[in-house]
């Protein structure tokens, strides 16, 4: 979910009438948040989703009838993210056209683990109208990393009940909800009466009953990232 810093945001026709855009997602301009918990290069596997990869954040889509010249300004505006570390798809830098019902895409790639904000602004002409945006985003850079010998995966960042769905190594899955700075072992936030965890991590624990005597973790399924045991 994009954070509306109160910038502007309109859509203005050759006559110099404005026209309120609508929220985001559904605007003429389209802006969605994909995903927030993007994977550290310390990860030890993710996968892509259908729509997007894994350390693509924010979806630029033009919903305009004609084509838009569009140019993107982004940049680091705190936390773990730094500029360089912010990329765009080649479609719209320098002012190339979007065509109508294409998307471009915001990656960042996080270098370590914790939080990180990023601001685009915007600015395009499609057909006689000019649009200019400018929004701030927050994403959250996860190191998970699988254990060999136990099955555990552990989860290192910041972050407080966090949800995530883990996938066992019979392919049954839970949810659980999950805080870093917890220390109890359990990786559940039901249960996090131990002391603070220095490293910010949340340990998530296999089931008991598979091979070995326990049933390994193999995913952990988080907002749009899969992150998978290698």
């Amino acid at each position: 979910m994009s954070v509306d810093t109160g910038a502007f945001s309109s859509v203005e026709a050759e006559r110099g009438v404005e026209v309120s855009v609508e929220d985001d997602e559904d605007a003429y301009l389209g802006l969605k948040q994909v995903n927030r918990y993007l994977p550290t290069s310390s990860t030890t596997q993710t996968t892509d989703s259908v729509d997007y990869g894994p350390t693509d954040t924010v979806q630029v889509k033009n919903q305009f009838s004609d084509p838009l010249d569009l140019t993107v300004d982004v940049e680091s505006t705190g936390g773990v993210v730094d500029d360089e570390d912010i990329s765009v798809d080649d479609v719209p830098k320098g002012g190339n056209k979007l065509g109508v019902g294409d998307e471009a895409f915001v990656a960042v790639t996080c270098d370590t683990n914790g939080d990180g904000r990023l601001t685009l602004s915007l600015e395009g002409t499609a057909g006689g109208a000019v649009v200019e945006a400018t929004r701030q985003f927050r994403v959250s850079c996860l190191d998970v990393r699988f254990n060999g010998d136990n099955g555990n995966a552990v989860v290192k960042g910041e972050f407080t009940n966090l949800p995530v769905t883990v996938v066992f190594k019979n392919d049954t899955e839970v949810d659980r909800t999950i805080s870093s700075k917890s220390n109890n072992g359990s990786g559940t936030t039901e249960s996090n009466g131990g002391a603070a965890d220095p490293d910010e991590r949340a340990v998530l624990h296999p089931r008991s009953g598979g091979e070995g005597g326990n049933d390994a973790i193999e995913r952990v399924v988080i907002g749009g990232t899969v992150f998978e045991r290698s």
